[in-house]
């Protein structure tokens, strides 16, 4: 299974932007401050802009990781696989490599990292190395809860985020999301550098 598989209890879409493309500010949505509290398919609420988790491709042993240029939109368990507006979804923003394996996994067993494992334990055996994290990306701040802030109930964006149309390619999670505007992507020098065991220590 490849980064764009599409994982059975999440609704995965991947959205790529080249890495010189800076996404466009969403000009029509009305992006207001609010509690930031989102209400999940189950009745339990989680926090905007809190960790989530992309349970089913990290469980994937062949997953090798995300690609920095992504942005990747999914489904809470128990949801349709239409992403609805101010529906609560799990945003993976310009991250790189697997939220389990901080440093990758190297295809050279003299590298001297760690093996990747899944949560689960079993050994990621992708046909690529897994890429390390960026230092400047961890996940708790580019895997987290958001919104869909277009169309008609589309949530508000609390303060510190923006309603950035993402629609760019045909698919039911096309549309617009609030992202934080505390730690924005840029192409030419985000992620640098990345996490090493010994120069720059990520778990």
């Amino acid at each position: 299974m490849d980064r764009a598989t599409v994982g059975h209890q999440w609704d995965m879409q991947r959205i790529i932007l080249p890495a010189w493309l800076v996404v466009v500010v969403c000009s029509t949505c009305s992006c207001t401050s609010n509690s930031g509290a989102l209400v999940l398919p189950d009745g339990g609420t989680v926090e905007f802009g809190t960790p989530c988790e992309v349970t089913p491709l990290e469980d994937d042993p062949t997953f090798v990781g995300f690609a920095l240029r992504d942005l990747s939109v999914a489904s809470p368990p128990g949801a349709s696989s239409t992403v609805a507006p101010g529906g609560p979804v799990c945003i993976v923003n310009h991250f790189q490599g697997r939220v389990s394996c901080p440093y990758g996994q190297s295809s050279d067993p003299d590298a001297g990292l760690p093996p990747c494992y899944t949560p689960s334990g079993v050994l990621v055996s992708g046909s690529t190395p897994t890429p390390p994290q960026c230092v400047d990306r961890p996940p708790e701040m580019t895997v987290t809860w958001s919104c869909r802030c277009d169309g008609n109930g589309g949530c508000q964006c609390p303060s510190g985020s923006e309603c950035v149309d993402m629609g760019i390619v045909p698919g039911d999670s096309v549309g617009s999301y609030c992202l934080s505007t505390s730690n924005p992507y840029d192409g030419g020098s985000s992620c640098t550098p990345v996490c090493d065991p010994v120069a720059y220590p990520c778990q």
